[in-house]
């Protein structure tokens, strides 16, 4: 994975194709509202369903433990902000449209979510009756991730970009897409174990929705974002090929599909589930990302460059990755 962001091969040329007038001149904003396209009624009826579902499944928790998840709430708000602005710092291009990115946290707190809860009542329940109890208590949480919120996620980032369109094909605009639709699951999840947590608590629904949300809050940072960034470069690596906008091969795409899968199956594993295993399980989420960012800015870099002369690549914004970029300094 490494070697694949930093030295180009033949099947990952180091610069895209020549981008046309209209990759550059279309507008994200007006690209996703299409009442003409069925993907953009099958999005809205999607995150209609999905919203019903969960008010369905979460209303009863929340009913009685809603004092307790009301007083968190607010960290929960502060916390999404940060994060939100974190992946916005990872874009210093400008290439985000908020609309799309707004589109993005939607459809991660309703779809994903609402067909994640779904899938997971069915992983948790087979999984200790394949691997027994014990083993299949340990590990289904590490299987019961990947397995469904991962391909939900990816589902959600692919329907955002289809209807979009060729204005967001480039790998930065599946990693700020992937990365918002991350946040919109990880909100609204960490509503849900809010709940859980003032329910499961005998002792005290405060303390119980407390203890949970601040450890949230405090891993969030490796969280559902980072994943679906990742794997949203890989989904915008394969659009960009069948627009052909892009000609990165279709390898890097699955490795970094996978690379989200894995990263989710790895903090979930019950190995390293104490406070050093989670930390490493941290610096090494964050350390993958890092990779995986240095190498899209590169790639953005050098779209902008061959832009026709109409765009001053003079007044390029020239960052410098987390991971020591030399090309950029």
């Amino acid at each position: 994975m490494t070697t694949s962001m930093n030295t180009p091969t033949p099947s990952m040329p180091s610069k895209p194709s020549m981008p046309s007038n209209s990759a550059i001149t279309s507008t994200p904003e007006r690209a996703f509202f299409h009442p003409t396209n069925a993907l953009w009624w099958l999005y809205c009826l999607a995150v209609g369903l999905g919203t019903i579902y969960l008010v369905a499944a979460v209303v009863p928790a929340l009913s009685s433990t809603q004092l307790a998840v009301g007083t968190v709430l607010p960290l929960i708000a502060v916390t999404a902000v940060i994060f939100g602005l974190v992946i916005l710092v990872l874009d210093p291009f400008g290439a985000r449209s908020g609309w799309l990115l707004l589109a993005g946290a939607v459809a991660g707190g309703t779809i994903a979510t609402a067909v994640s809860l779904k899938g997971n009542e069915y992983i948790y329940a087979t999984v200790p009756q394949i691997l027994g109890a014990q083993a299949g208590s340990a590990w289904e949480s590490a299987l019961a991730g990947p397995m469904t919120e991962e391909w939900s996620k990816g589902l959600c980032i692919l329907l955002i970009m289809l209807i979009a369109g060729a204005a967001v094909a480039r790998p930065i605009h599946g990693l700020l897409i992937g990365a918002f639709v991350g946040l919109g699951f990880q909100i609204v999840e960490n509503i849900i174990y809010a709940a859980n947590g003032a329910f499961d608590n005998a002792n005290s629904d405060l303390s119980g929705a407390w203890s949970t949300t601040i450890l949230r809050s405090i891993i969030g940072v490796s969280s559902h974002w980072v994943w679906s960034a990742i794997a949203g470069v890989g989904v915008a690596i394969i659009l960009g090929r069948i627009w052909g906008r892009f000609r990165t091969g279709l390898l890097t795409a699955v490795g970094l599909i996978v690379l989200g899968w894995f990263l989710h199956f790895f903090w979930n594993m019950p190995i390293g589930s104490g406070p050093v295993g989670m930390l490493v399980k941290a610096v090494l989420t964050l350390t993958a990302l890092a990779f995986v960012v240095r190498w899209v800015w590169k790639q953005e870099r050098d779209f902008l460059t061959e832009v026709p002369s109409s765009v001053d690549a003079t007044r390029l914004p020239n960052p410098t990755p987390a991971m020591g970029d030399h090309e950029a300094r």
